[in-house]
């Protein structure tokens, strides 16, 4: 039987957030708008690859209260969907285009960042309701 360090395999999927961050940056110096396109693309596919690390974090974070923690993570997801919008466009229109792909990448830099100081993925820890 073979075991993985959860914890490594959890953070080698944030690899392609970051990688997706470098790309936000540097799409302000794109011309082509085939180019741009393309890069926006590359950038939302590899934003995705971290999609197993948040949606199973809830399992590795607090086990038996899961549901309710998804229920907080989709909370402020949904105040996150609502304030970008707003937030970019603001930056946008009072400094450029450029600020608005940086302040995403460094949203995304703190977000890669703090789990690769304090992540941990462990086996999951549960505890019987019923004796």
């Amino acid at each position: 039987l073979r075991t993985h360090d959860r914890t490594r395999i959890s953070k080698l999927f944030l690899l392609s957030f970051g990688g997706a961050a470098v790309i936000l940056v540097l799409l302000y110096r794109v011309a082509s708008p085939l180019t741009l396109v393309f890069m926006f693309c590359i950038a939302a596919l590899l934003m995705t690859g971290a999609t197993p690390v948040y949606a199973s974090g809830a399992l590795n974070l607090v086990p038996c209260s899961a549901g309710s923690f998804v229920g907080v993570q989709n909370t402020i997801a949904n105040i996150s969907g609502v304030l970008a919008p707003v937030i970019t466009g603001y930056l946008a229109a009072r400094y450029s285009w450029a600020a608005a792909f940086s302040a995403t990448a460094a949203v995304c830099w703190i977000g890669v960042l703090s789990y690769l100081l304090m992540g941990k993925a462990g086996p999951a820890k549960t505890e019987t309701v019923f004796s």
